[in-house]
């Protein structure tokens, strides 16, 4: 009987845990939706103050692309970053679209708003990952490697690699 009622009230005290965090989260989701909701309105401003046209691409573009954002705000997460960067990577449009932005985009509170958009975005993609973070930050450690800060040592290391993976194959062949 004691034991019954030992689990019944550790039962209850991780309900109580799960709804209090359950709360906490929702606070938190609504603070970034809100950070979101401020772009979206310094770039309706650039609209109202005829500094930028409602009908222009960059509108429109950055538009569709904080309101995405709005929406998955829960779910945004390393995971679903490296899935669009695949997705980005193996897609000829999603590269087009890229190279528009980067040519179509010159005005400077638009660009302005672009990286408070990227700044709140990274801080949502950390604050949703810090499991992920953690585990690749000390898989990092163990395996001793320094992380890589250009994408030109990046490209050597993958081209060395696969290089000795090469000459490793073609040595171990065995003859016909």
């Amino acid at each position: 009987m004691i034991f019954l009622m030992n689990l019944v009230i550790i039962l209850a005290v991780l309900y109580i845990v799960s709804v209090q965090i359950s709360k906490y989260n929702e606070i938190i989701f609504k603070k970034y939706r809100f950070k979101y909701f401020s772009l979206r309105d310094d770039l309706a401003m650039l609209v109202v103050s005829g500094k930028i046209k409602e009908e222009s691409w960059e509108y429109q573009q950055l538009i569709d692309t904080i309101n995405f954002h709005i929406q998955t705000i829960e779910s945004m997460s390393i995971n679903k970053i490296i899935a669009m960067l695949v997705e980005y990577h193996t897609s000829p449009e999603e590269e087009r679209k890229v190279r528009i932005i980067k040519k179509k985009i010159k005005h400077t509170e638009v660009i302005s708003i672009m990286a408070e958009f990227m700044d709140v975005t990274s801080q949502l993609l950390e604050r949703n990952s810090k499991m992920q973070i953690k585990f690749f930050s000390s898989f990092n450690k163990k395996a001793s490697t320094k992380p890589i800060t250009s994408h030109k040592v990046a490209l050597d290391k993958v081209n060395a690699r696969k290089h000795l993976l090469n000459r490793a194959l073609s040595s171990s062949a065995l003859p016909a």
